[in-house]
């Protein structure tokens, strides 16, 4: 068959202003795209349901929000890009988001004039409120945008800022914010990161605009010459934000735009790190994000680009005189009363030291919100001595927590005290962590096990929601009591906690019983472990309990449900089939082909009424459609939909034609094979008719595809014929000769980096290599160590290792643990170990599981494994350290261990709080 033919109900005037006639256009395109991206995930891009997806494109709706439409718009019209050209509907993809909110604001308009005062106050009236993200730049005040303060709180407004002195990387960043991209400032606590971001953005042009993410979303309303400002970009950084902003910078007609990070070195490691292999990315999008664009490191070290520009500051600012004179060269921590935070915190009164203890253990073990008093001062009451405890005012928690939350020279102090706007004198007065005691934290206290007075007040006082990521640290601690607990609580509260954790600790029907009664079961996802552990347990009466419960309760748009049905299916309970079935999910399980399989198993009227639905969506991908249906046993149904399903793009024709095949229509497959069918361009599209007609001994439709290709324009090359069936191969021309291009190396000219360049020297050359090599680089010493190794210049060896200091040695710890195999057991091999093992944790597991643990044994050092894994218990890996020294920790395995690093007494379901 020719090109197929538009349907006449996709015949819409494209060049219509009118809204709803826009969105049903916008609609057939997206058909014409076979449904892609589904409606589904057009559902969750948009935050709202599969149905007003649905209503929205077939226009019988206008969404209440043009934001979350245009949202819709966009990841239709990279779908489009994706896909190539198309002819009917290119018109509407090209439509602006502009033209979009353009039609939006008439329809509105029209909409509320015809309604009452009350309706023109508030729907309309939103509705034509769709300015563009952000501020311009002239407007926007650097102290709410995070840049530091006075020092003094007598400075005057016009003199809020310290006078800016730059230093040798903030000419680089401001070139940078200006060009548009990904510019991120990396560098410590209180070393300027936000200064220098504000001033490049402070001389860019008139007509750019700052934005500020409160809510996301306004990013569909970032314009072109626009500077996103992610001060501590890692509290905005989700995957989801992380995606609109790749759209944002992927849009030309937005460009340029500038997405200016700052983040802390170990946050910056953290979502920019290489997963493991086999394991995906927690920060998949946010690390494609930052690696996309530059990065620029802010040091510690205040050096000015220009002295003179120093000298002028200290000569005519008071704040710089006093810097110059007390800081020490580390001016930018002084500005922001580092100094006084680390007094505060190391000699204040033993109660103020615990509240900032107890604040930092928060944030570090995942809390990012203000701190309550009650919370505060109920975790502080552990971390004294009990000779330091005694010495404590009854009255302590008022003064402490007023001198911890002093402000030093104008600035916040350790702990913020946060104003409430609302008034309301009941409520509890609230804090933040300044941001460098946070980071302290996250280091000094990182092998630090909080009191149990933290854990106690964090259930008293701290969301439901903190109780399910404290359950998961207290087991990383090995607290298996209070995690039980923890867990025990968020249940209760109707937060889903792992709940197969509990039955991992605890053994009896009572707790099985409870745990099937209580837990969560929305998401059928988190269902599926408890589930398993149940089935393991060979807990009959509670998994029925479960299933009966997942069935009356669970989403049905929720990721799992397929699974859901397969399992309801195996089990075979009327009541709980019964319950499912009541729901009427033909009707409400999303469009999904995959579903109509487990729920034929199911219920077989049901299925054929979900596979109505499905038949009677044009939207959806017909080839899916086809394996569903066949699959499902709903063969007869497979006729009459692809003889009425419209396809416009060849890959779909062929995907289409290659379903029908595997799936045995042969009377489907002939009659499209011998109709005018579109003439296939991608190498897949041939291999996919190749393997149809070769199957269907077609051998005169196989010469016609021979002699398609030998005229394609550009010829395909030799790596495109691989796939093809050999015979097929041998009958093509053969392809062009390709032009060599250049030969590219991406190997460091260095004669160090590799042993074979070290291989083979001459006597006089190796000892010159001894004597040259950089002996603080342990790649440099080790290549050359195993080259005089295989060389067999045993004397030279000798020379190179006996004039190697480890204390000099400075470089990764991975090439310091090659270094330490290849000088094998000695004193100069455990010293780089022990450096190493006192430098290793958990953020490194995977250099530990690969390198480190099997170097150390080797080399005999079994009381560094020892103390390595006591390293990562402390540290909140204790499965790895269970793993690594099962013999030390043997006493803990049952019941776990407290707070104070002891083995727990036995404890059960009736211990928990």
């Amino acid at each position: 068959m020719g090109a197929p033919s538009v349907r006449t109900a996709y015949c819409v005037r494209v060049g219509s202003d009118d809204f709803l006639e826009m969105a049903r256009a916008l609609g057939h395109a997206h058909s014409s795209l076979q449904g892609l991206p589904p409606k589904s995930t057009l559902a969750k891009t948009a935050a709202c349901s599969h149905n007003t997806i649905r209503k929205w494109l077939a226009g019988e709706s206008r969404p209440d929000d043009v934001d979350k439409f245009i949202l819709v718009v966009r990841a239709i019209r990279d779908e489009a890009l994706r896909q190539g050209p198309l002819t009917k509907h290119r018109a509407i993809v090209r439509r602006t988001d502009e033209e979009w909110r353009s039609a939006y604001r008439e329809a509105a308009g029209r909409r509320s004039g015809d309604t009452s005062a009350a309706m023109n106050q508030s729907y309309g009236r939103r509705a034509l409120e769709t300015s563009r993200a952000g501020r311009p730049v002239r407007q926007c005040d650097p102290l709410a945008h995070g840049v530091r303060g006075p020092l003094d709180p007598e400075t005057p407004s016009t003199e809020r800022l310290i006078p800016f002195v730059p230093r040798s990387h903030d000419h680089d960043v401001a070139q940078r914010v200006a060009a548009g991209g990904v510019v991120s400032l990396v560098g410590h606590s209180s070393t300027g990161k936000s200064r220098s971001a504000w001033e490049a953005v402070r001389v860019l042009d008139d007509d750019w605009y700052l934005w500020q993410p409160v809510t996301w979303v306004e990013a569909d309303r970032v314009g072109p010459r626009t500077v996103v400002w992610l001060n501590d970009a890692n509290d905005h950084l989700s995957e989801e934000n992380a995606e609109m902003l790749l759209r944002i910078l992927a849009d030309p007609g937005r460009a340029p735009v500038t997405v200016l990070c700052t983040l802390w070195s170990d946050e910056w490691r953290t979502l920019t790190a290489k997963a493991s292999p086999g394991e995906i990315h927690p920060h998949h999008r946010a690390r494609t994000l930052l690696l996309a664009g530059s990065v620029i490191e802010v040091p510690r070290i205040f050096i000015p680009q220009d002295p003179a520009d120093l000298r002028n500051a200290v000569a005519t600012d008071s704040r710089w005189r006093r810097a110059a004179g007390e800081a020490e060269g580390q001016v930018i921590q002084y500005f922001a009363g580092v100094p006084a935070l680390n007094d505060t915190y190391r000699f204040g009164p033993v109660m103020v030291h615990a509240l900032i203890a107890a604040a930092m253990d928060a944030r570090r073990l995942g809390w990012t919100q203000s701190l309550s008093a009650e919370f505060l001062t109920e975790a502080a009451t552990g971390y004294p001595t009990d000779a330091e405890w005694d010495a404590v005012d009854d009255d302590w928690p008022a003064p402490a927590l007023a001198e911890a939350s002093l402000s030093v020279r104008g600035l916040p102090g350790a702990l913020h005290s946060l104003k409430s706007r609302l008034r309301r004198p009941a409520e509890s007065k609230r804090y933040t962590l300044a941001p460098y005691l946070e980071e302290l934290g996250r280091t000094e206290r990182a092998t630090e096990v909080p009191p149990e007075s933290f854990w106690v007040a964090a259930r008293r006082r701290l969301d439901p929601t903190a109780w399910a990521m404290l359950a998961r640290q207290a087991d990383g601690y090995g607290l298996f009591r209070i995690a039980a607990s923890m867990r025990k609580v968020a249940i209760e509260a109707g937060v889903s906690a792992d709940p197969e954790e509990l039955l991992h600790r605890i053994e009896g029907h009572e707790v099985t019983r409870w745990v099937a009664e209580k837990a969560p079961c929305t998401k059928p996802h988190e269902v599926f472990p408890l589930i398993n552990e149940l089935v393991i347990r060979n807990a009959q009466d509670s998994l029925l309990v479960l299933y009966r419960r997942a069935a009356r309760e669970a989403d049905l748009d929720a990721w799992g449900v397929d699974r859901l049905l397969e399992q309801l299916h195996t089990l075979d309970d009327p009541e709980a089939t019964a319950a499912f079935l009541q729901r009427d999910p033909a009707r409400w399980l999303p469009l999904e082909a995959d579903l109509l399989v487990p729920l034929a198993k199911l219920d077989r009227p049901t299925a054929a009424r979900f596979a109505q639905r499905l038949v009677d969506d044009p939207t959806l991908f017909a080839p899916e459609i086809v394996s569903a249906l066949s699959r499902a046993g709903f063969r007869d149904e497979v006729g009459p939909f692809v003889s009425g399903h419209t396809l416009t793009s060849a890959t779909a024709f062929f995907l289409l034609l290659e379903a029908l095949h595997e799936y045995g229509f042969d009377v489907q497959v002939r009659h499209l094979i011998s109709s005018d069918h579109p003439a296939p361009t991608d190498p897949r599209d041939v291999q996919r008719l190749l393997h149809v007609l070769i199957d269907s001994g077609l051998d005169d439709k196989v010469t016609a595809v021979i002699e398609l290709i030998d005229n394609q324009e550009p010829p395909w090359t030799e790596q495109m014929r691989t796939d093809l069936p050999p015979f097929v191969r041998d009958r093509l021309r053969p392809p062009p000769e390709q032009p060599a291009g250049p030969v590219i190396s991406l190997r460091k000219p260095s004669v160090f980096d590799r042993v074979k360049d070290l291989r083979g020297l001459s006597p006089d050359a190796a000892s010159k290599a001894v004597e040259e090599t950089d002996r603080t680089d342990p790649h440099a010493v080790m290549s050359l160590l195993r080259a005089l190794r295989l060389d067999e210049q045993n004397d030279l060896r000798d020379v190179l290792v006996r004039r190697l200091d480890p204390l000099d040695l400075t470089g990764l710890d991975y090439h310091l643990t090659l270094l330490a195999s290849e000088l094998g057991p000695g004193p100069q091999a455990r010293s780089i170990m022990t450096r190493v093992v006192a430098d290793c944790g958990p953020w490194n597991s995977r250099l530990v599981r690969h390198d480190i643990v099997p170097t150390l044994r080797g080399l005999g050092m079994d009381d560094l494994v020892v103390r390595l894994a006591e390293r990562i218990r402390d540290a909140g890996n204790f499965a790895k350290y269970a793993d690594l020294a099962p013999a030390e920790a043997a006493k803990f395995l049952t019941y776990g261990r407290e707070p104070n690093r002891s083995p727990s007494d036995p404890w059960g379901w009736a211990d928990l709080a």
